[in-house]
C-alpha cells in the first residue's frame, strides 16, 4: 500500500494526518522495498491519493512515484 490506512473516509481526515500516516519517507521505503522482494511487477494503491494531493497543491508523492515507476505494456 502506498496511501494512508485511515479509519474514516479520506475526505473527513486531515492531510496533516494522512501525511502523518504516509509520510514521504515511509512512501519512498515502500516503493524502494517492492522491487527486492523478487516479484516481477508490484501493484501499488493510492495512486489516487497522490493525484488528490497534487491537485491539492503537494506534488511530491506524484512527482516521486512517477521518476521510479516504468510501464511496460
Amino acid at each position: 500500500s502506498a496511501e494512508p490506512w485511515l479509519i474514516k473516509p479520506i475526505s473527513e481526515v486531515s492531510v496533516d494526518v494522512q501525511l502523518d500516516r504516509m509520510s514521504m519517507e515511509k512512501f519512498k521505503e515502500t516503493l524502494e522495498f517492492a522491487p527486492k522482494t523478487g516479484f516481477d511487477t508490484q501493484y501499488l494503491w493510492g495512486v489516487e491519493w497522490w493525484y488528490r494531493l497534487k491537485k491539492g497543491g503537494n506534488s511530491e508523492f506524484w512527482e516521486y512515484a512517477k521518476s521510479i515507476i516504468s510501464v511496460n505494456y
